[in-house]
């Protein structure tokens, strides 16, 4: 789980995204909202750096109870696919994600 926390007040990523939308910053599938700020403030726009200067980004990691067997059945029974790319982030298609968390709810917004 990830919180925002932006001039100092604790804020929902729904805020977030919000905030960053109407600087004209607009993540997607490829990049987030974060992503993008970081990449606009870096490329010299004002806006990205003033949000970027104001904000703090605090990774909070959560511990699930999940049976790792389980989940890997599910993965192979329904014929999913999920990689790890060089960064070592997983990659799947939506539809492919969106099958596990409907399975598995609790790795919704879960780092990974």
């Amino acid at each position: 789980m990830t919180k925002y926390i932006y001039k100092g007040e604790e804020i929902s990523h729904t805020r977030f995204i919000t905030i960053c939308q109407m600087a004209g910053i607009m993540g997607g599938r490829k990049k987030s909202h974060y992503q993008k700020l970081v990449e606009m403030a870096e490329q010299g726009n004002e806006k990205a750096a003033d949000i970027l200067g104001n904000l703090e980004v605090k990774k909070v990691f959560e511990s699930i109870n999940l049976d790792i067997e389980e989940v890997a059945d599910f993965i192979e029974e329904q014929g999913l696919s999920f990689v790890c790319n060089d960064k070592m982030q997983v990659e799947a298609s939506e539809g492919d994600f969106v099958k596990l968390i409907e399975r598995f709810p609790q790795l919704d917004y879960v780092e990974l």
